[in-house]
């Protein structure tokens, strides 16, 4: 029960999010607008702290999961990133490996 509850949990959270995401609008860039030659996104309040993966062996994971996830749905949540609320990587590499 409580492993079916824990699927139909992340099924949940899962889709509020995506949902959420809607709710937000990008700006649209055209081709006149200038963008800058560098953009340093740790200093960004939404960029989680740059971390080491250390011996998880899932760059990928961390790549998507940690940074790109985290500082994606911050930035739409307007919450600055803290140690309290990143997205773990983990949490992806579990979901691929139960489908192994």
């Amino acid at each position: 029960m409580k492993k079916n509850f824990a699927k139909v949990l992340s099924v949940i959270l899962a889709f509020a999010i995506a949902t959420s995401l809607c709710a937000f609008s990008l700006p649209v860039v055209s081709a006149a607008d200038s963008l800058p030659d560098f953009v340093d996104n740790s200093e960004s309040p939404y960029f989680p702290a740059i971390e080491n993966q250390g011996s998880l062996g899932a760059c990928v994971y961390w790549a998507e999961t940690y940074y790109q996830f985290t500082y994606t749905m911050n930035k739409a949540m307007g919450v600055a990133t803290t140690r309290l609320n990143p997205f773990s990587p983990s949490f992806t590499l579990s979901k691929v490996s139960q489908k192994k």
